[in-house]
């Protein structure tokens, strides 16, 4: 299995690249908008146990149906303090 293919002022990301996502990207840094709520939340609570609330490059999934659904209400209230919406996204 090969890694994350991000990179950012020289720290490379040391996750395995998603082979589901086909792209070369962790879960955590893939831009695949189909990437499912489920798949990024379980990832997401264990990264959190071990490196808290830093997300380098990270992309939440947010995909036209989520923002109304029960997994991103119950995601977005549970990151509250470290995940919000710009004015712009919120349509």
């Amino acid at each position: 299995m090969s890694t994350c293919k991000h990179e950012r002022g020289g720290h490379e990301c040391p996750c395995d690249a998603d082979e589901e996502l086909g792209d070369g990207f962790c879960v955590f840094h893939s831009p695949n908008p189909k990437k499912g709520l489920q798949a990024f939340t379980e990832p997401l609570t264990a990264y959190r146990d071990e490196n808290g609330n830093v997300f380098p490059g990270f992309v939440f999934p947010l995909d036209s149906g989520a923002l109304d659904s029960t997994p991103f209400k119950a995601f977005s209230a549970r990151y509250s303090s470290v995940f919000s919406l710009s004015p712009s996204d919120k349509g």
